[in-house]
């Protein structure tokens, strides 16, 4: 089934931001899951997350959220990050240029709408959906999700499942395209991400309770996964009332 959210009948553009949070997370809670949303803007899709936290709704697990537009830092900021659909914005504007060119030396207005795909999905952790058919897998995946936190490795989740960590590598990697130090790390980074925006705790503080070794360990893996480091996202924390 569809569902649309309706913009005019909430009058949702003349509300606060928390009270759009409200609005929205009544609707959120009225969908059947699992689901995926698909929001107008990055600034929208933000809202969209929170409001899912707010509700205790789990992004991506229960609801998966993409964006149709690409503002990295705005999607970076979300916790989860977003996923985004890259516009073709460039494409748009030669081709409204060529037909306008048309138009003014004569041409005729075409009667069809002319449309330009978009370039491709950003692919984040908001629609980051482990849809794995091996269950032996899948309790892997859930040990990690549960325990990442913890000071674990890769040999204490071989230990876990029973699986020799050859088989596991080879099998994690054919079915997610990551090895379980990858995971691991993913893992860690959402912890990480949530308390940053979540918290007021120290860096340290947040890298000990997200699972990594150091507040050292925790910059490397921010600045390997996002470009950026704990610290800048904090400080480029935005549109919070």
């Amino acid at each position: 089934t569809v569902d649309r959210f309706d913009v005019d009948a909430t009058g949702f553009e003349n509300l606060a931001w928390r009270e759009r949070r409200r609005v929205l997370g009544d609707w959120l809670l009225r969908l059947r899951r699992p689901a995926g949303v698909m929001a107008f803007s990055d600034v929208h899709g933000r809202m969209l997350t929170e409001a899912a936290r707010d509700r205790g709704i789990e992004i991506p697990g229960e609801i998966a959220v993409i964006s149709c537009e690409r503002d990295d830092l705005t999607a970076l900021v979300s916790v989860p990050a977003l996923s985004s659909i890259e516009s073709n914005a460039e494409e748009v504007g030669f081709a409204a240029a060529r037909q306008l060119d048309l138009i003014l030396r004569g041409g005729l207005i075409p009667s069809e709408i002319k449309f330009v795909p978009p370039k491709g999905v950003v692919a984040r952790q908001s629609t980051d959906i482990l849809a794995i058919d091996d269950a032996q897998l899948r309790h892997v995946c859930d040990f990690i999700r549960d325990n990442a936190y913890r000071p674990i490795g890769v040999e204490d989740v071989v230990e876990h499942v029973g699986m020799s960590r050859r088989s596991l590598e080879r099998r994690l990697r054919g079915a997610l395209g990551v090895s379980p130090s990858e995971l691991i790390r993913r893992r860690r980074i959402e912890t990480a991400t949530r308390l940053i925006f979540d918290t007021d705790l120290s860096l340290t503080e947040i890298a000990i309770q997200s699972g990594f070794s150091s507040a050292q360990a925790m910059t490397r893996a921010f600045r390997a996964e996002y470009g950026r480091s704990p610290g800048e996202f904090r400080r480029d924390r935005m549109f919070e009332v």
